[in-house]
C-alpha cells in the first residue's frame, strides 16, 4: 500500500465528532474526490472514558480488582458510563468479599435514573451483601448514603 494523503486537525477531544468531520473534508479535498458523509454513530464521543472502562474490564478479568476499580472510577466521570462503571466496581468489591463497599456502590446505583441495567441483577447482588453484613454495618452504610 501507499499513503495517498494525510491531514491534521486540532481541537478538544470532547469535540471528536467535529474534528473527525473536518479531517474527513480535508482528505476528500486533497484526494479530489467526494466521500460519503460519515455517520455520527461511527464516532466514539467519549474515547477516554471508554478506554478507562475497557482497561477496567481487562484488570477485572485478570483478577487485579483494585486496578480495575481505579479505572471504573475514572470511566464513571462520563455520565453515560456511570451506572455501568458502578456495577463493575461493585463486582470487583464482591470478588474481594468487600461487601460493605459493594453495598454502597449498589445502593448508589439504585438511585441513578435511566440506566439500562437489569434491576434483578442489582437486587441479587445487594441481597448477597446483606447476607454478609451485620445489622450494625448496614445501619452505618445507610447513614453514610443518606443526604
Amino acid at each position: 500500500g501507499r499513503l495517498l494523503a494525510s491531514a491534521e486537525v486540532r481541537g478538544q477531544e470532547r469535540h471528536l465528532a467535529e474534528l473527525l468531520h473536518d479531517m474527513y473534508k480535508i482528505l476528500a479535498e486533497v484526494l479530489k474526490t467526494e466521500l460519503p458523509e460519515p455517520g455520527t454513530y461511527e464516532v466514539d464521543t467519549t474515547p477516554v472514558s471508554n478506554l478507562h472502562f475497557m482497561r477496567g474490564l481487562s484488570f477485572y478479568y485478570s483478577a487485579q480488582y483494585n486496578q480495575a476499580i481505579g479505572e471504573f472510577i475514572q470511566a464513571a466521570e462520563e455520565e453515560k458510563l456511570m451506572a455501568l462503571a458502578s456495577l463493575w466496581s461493585a463486582n470487583c468489591y464482591l470478588a474481594q468479599n468487600e461487601y460493605g463497599h459493594a453495598y454502597i456502590e449498589l445502593k448508589r446505583l439504585r438511585l441513578l435514573e435511566d440506566h439500562q441495567l437489569k434491576t434483578e441483577e442489582i437486587e441479587q447482588k445487594l441481597n448477597l451483601c446483606l447476607e454478609n453484613l451485620s445489622v450494625d454495618e448496614i445501619k452505618l452504610y445507610n447513614q453514610l448514603l443518606s443526604p
